[in-house]
């Protein structure tokens, strides 16, 4: 900084110097003038070092206040960006935590639902076992009623017999009937007694198929507790934060509870299959029953049949009988005198004999004929295929046949 020119006269006396002070600095610029008698005129530049610095120092003050401003605003920055980071990370576990507890109470759902399912399956099944057994109930008041039937129609078979032996008075008839009575009774009761059996047997496989049901359960229970402790396991790997572990495990369990599902509805497939064979083994034994009652009636209808071939037979005899007597009366009536020609008379012609046999073989295949033709009218087809509704004489025949 340039100071202005200034010039200084001589003083009062010598040796007095002439100071010339710079108004603007604390430096002081100071001439000796040992010469009086001259003027001194001088031209001083100063450099004001002081100003300098100071402003160096200002520069230097505002570079620092800048710096520790800008410092500031950095660290501002840090800490929001931090904060913001705190912020988005509490969000986020946030976030998870909800999502963590959403999926929880999912699962716990799922669960309920799964136990809500087999306990609705259980249910399902006792009410199926309690139609089976009301079925089971009402097929065996059926038969009982009959057996009463049938028991009724056997005493009234019994007084009918007993009131044909009566009026014909015939001994060994009687015991001949008494003995084919034994017979058919001993029949029914080994018809009784093998459908008892086949009862017993229906009875064991029925119990074998529950066994086989309970065992299943059974394990249908030891899945579903392994599933319950594999669970768990899943809660506490979840706790630990593996989300993919997570995910995995979940659609193993849908595809185990699929599984689950498709075992199910093979077991109630399996369950109708065996409700289907237990219909038809009933109509077995009902196709069974029909056929034994079937041949009764034919033994019945033979039993006739026979009782009216001795009711011809008897008849026959009587009229033989009759014509006897009739020829011995007609030959104590004759006069002596035509002893001979009734003697020559009562030889029989060849072609005479042959004439009443012939009536009578004639009227013998006539009956013979008839009662062959009511036997086939009689005989029905009594059994009946309940697959293709095709009728047969037979049991065997329908046996073959299915």
């Amino acid at each position: 900084m340039s100071v202005p020119k200034s010039t200084e006269s001589p003083g009062s006396g010598c040796g007095v110097p002439a100071q010339r002070s710079s108004q603007q600095g604390p430096e002081m610029v100071s001439v000796k003038l040992e010469d009086c008698s001259q003027t001194l005129e001088l031209n001083v530049i100063v450099k004001e070092e002081w100003e300098e610095s100071g402003i160096e120092e200002e520069i230097e003050v505002k570079e620092v206040d800048q710096r520790a401003v800008k410092e500031e605003v950095e660290e501002r920055e840090v800490k929001k960006e931090v904060e913001m980071a705190v912020k988005e990370e509490h969000e986020r576990t946030v976030k998870e935590e909800e999502e963590q507890g959403e999926r929880t109470v999912k699962e716990e759902e799922q669960e309920d639902r799964t136990v809500k399912e087999e306990e609705q399956g259980e249910r399902t099944v006792k009410e199926e076992e309690q139609g089976e057994r009301t079925v089971k109930e009402e097929e065996q008041g059926e038969r009982t009623v009959k057996e009463e039937e049938q028991g009724e129609r056997t005493v009234k078979e019994e007084e009918q017999g007993e009131q044909t032996v009566k009026e014909e008075e015939q001994g060994e008839q009687t015991v001949k009937e008494e003995e084919q009575e034994d017979r058919t009774v001993k029949e029914e009761e080994q018809g009784e007694r093998t459908v008892k059996e086949e009862e017993q047997g229906e009875q064991a496989v029925k119990e074998e198929e529950q066994g086989e049901r309970t065992v299943k359960e059974e394990e249908q229970e030891d899945r579903t507790v392994k599933e319950e402790e594999q669970g768990e396991r899943t809660v506490k790997e979840e706790e630990q934060g593996e989300q993919a572990v997570k995910e995995e495990e979940q659609g193993e369990r849908t595809v185990k509870e699929e599984e689950q599902g498709e075992q199910t509805v093979k077991e109630e497939e399996q369950g109708e299959q065996t409700v289907k064979e237990e219909e038809q083994g009933e109509r077995t034994v009902k196709e069974e029953e029909q056929g034994e009652q079937a041949v009764k009636e034919e033994e019945q209808e033979d039993r006739t049949v026979k009782e009216e071939e001795q009711e011809d037979r008897t008849v026959k005899e009587e009229e033989q009988e009759r014509a006897f007597k009739e020829e011995e009366e007609n030959r104590e009536v004759s006069a002596p005198d035509l002893e001979e020609e009734e003697e020559v008379d009562s030889i029989p012609d060849p072609g005479e004999i042959s004439n009443p046999g012939s009536d009578s073989e004639h009227s013998s295949t006539a009956s013979g004929n008839h009662k062959q033709h009511r036997r086939r009218n009689s005989r029905q087809k009594h059994h009946h295929c309940m697959d293709c509704f095709t009728s047969f004489y037979e049991p065997k025949e329908l046996k073959t046949h299915l």
